[in-house]
């Protein structure tokens, strides 16, 4: 069997289900162009049961609509605001229609599932074109609701940092102007990804677990680091210093030398010609 998920998504989505193997991704689709389908294939989830002398690998077949409603679901309905009519824009493909009996009702087997059969295009047509115009009612929905949720958060400096990606592609998406499109300002902070705890905006390095938080920044600073050490000639040992006079010497013969003169030629610097 095989199944299609279509999208109009402003943004990124993925899945990963390891049980069968499987990573589910559709790319962000630009405002305007045509939906992106994937295919979804049935699969055979694997995993090892005890056995008494050895492990058997046993082995569930899962049909391709089992799994493209379970990444309908997770992209659709796994976040907070969603709901039938605003989520991501993306729908199951449907090419079937259900049967029905002569009195109208959905026929069934002997388990209660519902029987279906295979659609016509004119039935196909009809469906895409139902659903493609819900996704994007949902879809300008959804977008809605983060751009709000964006701008709340923008009224309070501790909060902007939980603006994120998905915000700023919504607004940009549907052509909203908004000042947390811009980069961020010194009053905003940003949070740990290993702690939580919050920083300011142009923290290197968390105050609270000293994790470094921006590999870039870091990066340069060593760099910058290491081109200063090696610009900067050492000073000498200051084991070999005239208590006198105070003048440093390379080694302890030039300073043995020095004392037995009495300090009465000032030598060479170190490191002179």
């Amino acid at each position: 069997m095989i199944k299609k998920i279509a999208s109009i998504y402003f943004d990124d989505v993925e899945l990963d289900r390891d049980l069968y193997g499987g990573h589910y991704r559709i790319a962000a689709v630009p405002k305007g162009a045509e939906p992106t389908i994937i295919i979804i294939k049935d699969e055979v989830q694997r995993w090892q049961q005890p056995h008494i002398f050895q492990k058997a690998i046993k082995r569930d077949h899962i049909s391709a609509l089992s799994i493209a409603l379970d990444c309908i679901l997770h992209w659709t309905r796994n976040a907070p605001g969603m709901s039938p009519d605003c989520h991501p824009g993306i729908w199951l493909v449907r090419d079937e229609m259900p049967l029905l009996k002569e009195n109208g009702l959905p026929e069934t087997d002997a388990d209660g599932k519902q029987q279906t059969r295979a659609a016509t295009d004119e039935e196909k047509e009809l469906m895409w074109a139902e659903d493609l115009a819900h996704a994007r009612v949902a879809d300008a929905a959804w977008a809605a609701f983060r751009i709000q949720q964006a701008d709340a958060w923008y009224e309070t400096p501790k909060d902007r940092m939980f603006i994120g990606t998905n915000h700023r592609r919504a607004a940009q998406h549907y052509g909203k102007e908004r000042a947390w499109l811009k980069t961020l300002q010194e009053t905003d902070q940003k949070q740990c990804q290993f702690c939580k705890t919050h920083n300011q905006f142009d923290a290197v390095i968390c105050a609270n677990c000293h994790q470094i938080i921006d590999v870039v920044r870091y990066r340069q600073l060593k760099a910058r680091e290491k081109e200063l050490e090696q610009s900067v000639t050492p000073p000498p040992d200051p084991k070999w210093v005239c208590n006198d006079c105070g003048v440093p010497f390379p080694n302890k013969q030039a300073l043995v030398q020095h004392r037995m003169a009495k300090c009465a030629k000032e030598p060479e610097p170190v490191g002179a010609a």
